[in-house]
Formats: C-alpha cells, sequence, structure tokens
C-alpha cells in the first residue's frame, strides 16, 4: 500500500510566566489611650501604579535536542497519564483540553480529528468527550510510557493494546469502566467523560507503574513578534482551524468560531510547530496510519518567527533537532499537535 506524505501539525503552547503579585501588609492596631484623641490625620487619596510589563526579547535558542513536554519543577498532580478526545463539533466545547500540557491533534477517519491529551503538571476536575483509540495514539501514549485512557479503538489500535500493555490500557468500554462517567447534557457517544482524579485512582487500583517523561529548561520570556502572526490549518472545506497573534499569544480558531473550552476560555499557543510525517489512510474500521517512528521535517513558530528543524518521536516523547549550525526555541509548558491531511497548511 502507497504511503501518503501528511503535513502533520504540532502546535506548542507555551504558558508565559506570569509575576504574582504581593499582599499588601496590614498596619499593627494600636490599643488607645485613655485621653487619647482617636481622630486620625488626613490620608492623601493614594495613586495606582501600573507594573511595567516585561520588556520584548529575543526567542531564547538552542542548540540541543528539545524534547517537547518540559514541566516546571512545583509538585506535579501525579501523571502523566494521556487520554483521547473528541473533536468532532458535537464534542466542542472540550473539557481539561486546556489543564493538558500535551494536546496531539490528529485525523482519525474521514475528515474528523481528534485530541491525544497529556496531563502531568496540572490536574483536571473533567477530561473529554473521552473516544475511541487510533494507532498513532497508542504510539504516542507508548513514546511517554503512560496510563491510556480511551473508550475502545480502531481493530489496529485495540490490538496493540492488548498485547502488550496490561494495566496502563484504561479501556472504558472493555477494561476500566468505573473510572469514566457519563453527563445528561449531551447524547453518547458526545457524553464520556474521566477526570485526573479519578486516572489517578486507575493508576493506584490497577498497581501501574509509573515512570517520567524526559525535561528541559523552558524559558517564560516574552518575545518580540515576528511576521508570521497567522496560520491557517485546513483540514477539510467543513473543518479548519486558524492561529492568529492576539495579545501576545496565539488563538485558535475553528471553522471561523472562536474555540474555547467549557470554561469559555479560548485555545491558545505562544509556540505554533509543523511537522511532516509519512501515513495512509486505511478506512473506516481502521482510520488513519501514522508513520510517527519515522520522524520528518519540522517548522517552528515562535511569537511569529520561523525555525526550522527536524523531529522524531522516541522512547521519551517527541524530540526536536535543530539543522546542522542551527538552534531552535526550548519548548514551553504545554504542547497541541494536529495533523491536516495532505493538502495544506
Amino acid at each position: 500500500m502507497m504511503r501518503r506524505y501528511l503535513p502533520i501539525v504540532l502546535i506548542v503552547l507555551l504558558l508565559a510566566g506570569c509575576g504574582t503579585r504581593t499582599a499588601t501588609p496590614t498596619e499593627p492596631t494600636t490599643p488607645e489611650t485613655p485621653g487619647q484623641s482617636t481622630e486620625k490625620p488626613p490620608v492623601s487619596e493614594s495613586v495606582h501604579v501600573p507594573e511595567p510589563e516585561p520588556e520584548p526579547v529575543e526567542p531564547t535558542l538552542t542548540t540541543d535536542p528539545v524534547y517537547l513536554l518540559a514541566p516546571s519543577a512545583a509538585t506535579l498532580w501525579g501523571g502523566p497519564v494521556s487520554v483521547v478526545v473528541e473533536n468532532s463539533p458535537g464534542a466542542r466545547p472540550q473539557a481539561g483540553v486546556n489543564q493538558a500540557d500535551l494536546v496531539v491533534e490528529t485525523l482519525t477517519e474521514a475528515e474528523i480529528t481528534r485530541f491525544f491529551t497529556l496531563f502531568w503538571t496540572k490536574p483536571a476536575d473533567k477530561i473529554g468527550p473521552v473516544r475511541s483509540a487510533r494507532q498513532g495514539f497508542v504510539d504516542m501514549a507508548d513514546a511517554y510510557n503512560t496510563p491510556f485512557a480511551h473508550s475502545g479503538g480502531s481493530a489496529e489500535a485495540l490490538a496493540m493494546l492488548r498485547a502488550a500493555w496490561g494495566p496502563r490500557n484504561l479501556d472504558e468500554i472493555y477494561t476500566a469502566g468505573g473510572y469514566f462517567y457519563r453527563t445528561g447534557d449531551r447524547e453518547p457517544p458526545h457524553n464520556l467523560y474521566t477526570s485526573t482524579d479519578l486516572l489517578g485512582q486507575a493508576i493506584v487500583d490497577r498497581g501501574i507503574d509509573m515512570t517520567s517523561v524526559p525535561t528541559t529548561a523552558r524559558s517564560a520570556a516574552v518575545p518580540t513578534v515576528g511576521d508570521h502572526t497567522a496560520v491557517d490549518v485546513f483540514w477539510h472545506r467543513l473543518n479548519e482551524a486558524r492561529w492568529v497573534w492576539e495579545d501576545g499569544r496565539y488563538v485558535r480558531y475553528t471553522d471561523g468560531v472562536l474555540h474555547t473550552d467549557e470554561e469559555g476560555r479560548p485555545i491558545t499557543a505562544v509556540n505554533l510547530l509543523f511537522l511532516g510525517v509519512g501515513g495512509v489512510n486505511r478506512g473506516v474500521d481502521l482510520g488513519w496510519t501514522l508513520y510517527l517512528w519515522d520522524g520528518g521535517p519540522a517548522t517552528v513558530l515562535v511569537a511569529g518567527h520561523r525555525y526550522e528543524g527536524t523531529w522524531r518521536l522516541e522512547p521519551g516523547g517527541f524530540v526536536l533537532y535543530p539543522p546542522e549550525g542551527g538552534q531552535l526555541p526550548p519548548p514551553g509548558a504545554r504542547a497541541h499537535l494536529g495533523a491536516p491531511d495532505h493538502r495544506r497548511v
């Protein structure tokens, strides 16, 4: 069967560092002395002085390989764990996508996309709608060595999971239904959800041996803006995504509408990564087969600045490699990947 070369899009959501405002200390209370006047002297009206905005800087670059998942040193919720989340119109708005460290969007069958989401640094009270697995999602979960939550899957994906995954295979239909739930506000299959609490309990109950993924340094600097401030990703005439640079971040629009989560927050990014990967559409029963272990070319956009390199999926996850004599920016805290077929980005 002939392979088709797909432009696969990896969009890294870099969260800029946020300063915290120190609370104003409360003045001590002095007990009143008999005969002492309680009248306070007039206080001049305070003037609010806004905090200065961070000065934009050029993006930080490195000649080292770049792992695409780099959590902070803060206490982790207990992951990593990965979940398949639906992205058809009936599934929107989704829950938990903004809490994920890594979001991988690929075609499943026809022109429908789904998200492979990986949770590591932040808990999520609600994740979903949860849908079925595909071969590419299984390969990604395998690379990151995470428990994998899904609801059934293609014949190829289920065969891979049953052959070697054991307790890490958190399948709502066959092996782990108690760690998922359905809501009454949507019709099936768009109403199946889970949470990091439920998945954490599954890890404990099933005795899953948890491991960590590689970590690298990341920059919280606010970059200057380059020329690449809008990107269109064409999946199908009824399924298009657009990323527009607004207020220091790329904001996602899907089919011309702002793409938000259940809490009304837009899906945003500071880094966009476009990867090339081989693949073939094997029909309704199997969906797309993606040759992720082969790697391919990579284009990285950081606040409108463009960089070229290559990528591979390795034990430990997605890795970017700078070209000979070149550099790439370090990763952010969250990543989003998509596969827009053979058409255009």
